[in-house]
């Protein structure tokens, strides 16, 4: 039997059953969502067309997480539904052996690697940040890393005009990520190389920026080594090495976050 026959045959089985079963539990976990988003609904203006879409931006990552066990029971099935009919037995006399067979399911195996490669690492990713913008600007909440809010840490060098010069350790606490890149209840503390708190800013809102953030409504205290100096400022740029990409990690679900870092 000719290779590219037997290749078709096997390949529009297993396809066909991984299909399946792909579409059988992404259906159940889409219901699943549904339904618990039904208990936000009418938070802000948040609807229930609106959950139903917010479900729908939630498929890639479920599709990230199941698409190998469905690969594996959809494989499954068409073989032994291949070795029922005894399709798989007509197909070993026809000169098919286990090393052939073997090398087109890995061909297949490889395929199924790259595509959940690529959702992984690239489409599920920026369809759960777009799914938590979404919900986060219909229902009007936007809270970081639980009540306490966001924290980050940051090192660089002290600017030019920054005294004393040398290494800078800032920690910033975020207590609201909104869509855009937009923050309210930013607070950073700022520390010299031996740990000594120099800066303490407290702003109402900030923007993200590449290399400098762009803080609102700002008190700045400025701490020496005998007192300290307050000051209010309208606006304030912040110099930062932090990047606008870190907040998408606060806009994503914990669970969906830590299950794809493994």
């Amino acid at each position: 039997m000719a290779l590219p026959t037997v290749r078709r045959l096997l390949y529009a089985d297993v396809l066909g059953a991984v299909a399946f079963v792909t579409l059988a539990f992404l259906s159940l976990f889409y219901f699943i969502d549904f339904v618990e988003e039904l208990d936000d609904v009418g938070r802000g203006a948040y609807r229930v067309q609106h959950a139903a879409l917010y479900c729908l931006l939630e498929l890639p990552g479920h599709f990230y997480e199941l698409f190998p066990i469905a690969v594996l029971i959809g494989t499954i099935y068409a073989m032994a539904r291949l070795a029922q009919s005894s399709e798989f037995t007509i197909l070993r006399t026809g000169g098919l052996g286990p090393g052939r067979a073997l090398s087109l399911l890995a061909a297949l195996g490889l395929a199924f690697g790259l595509l959940t490669f690529l959702v992984g690492d690239y489409g599920a990713p920026w369809f759960d940040a777009k799914a938590a913008s979404f919900r986060g600007a219909l229902r009007g909440d936007g809270s970081a890393g639980g009540g306490s809010g966001a924290w980050l840490k940051d090192r660089r060098m002290a600017g030019p005009d920054e005294s004393p010069p040398g290494e800078r350790a800032d920690s910033i606490n975020i207590g609201r990520v909104r869509p855009g890149g937009r923050l309210e209840d930013v607070r950073i503390f700022e520390f010299d190389g031996d740990g000594r708190l120099l800066v303490r800013i407290e702003a109402a809102r900030g923007k993200v920026g590449d290399g400098r953030w762009k803080l609102e409504q700002v008190k700045v205290t400025e701490i020496g080594r005998d007192s300290a100096t307050v000051s209010s400022q309208k606006d304030y740029m912040w110099a930062s090495v932090l990047q606008p990409s870190i907040l998408t990690v606060y806009q994503v679900a914990p669970v969906r976050c830590c299950s794809r870092s493994w």
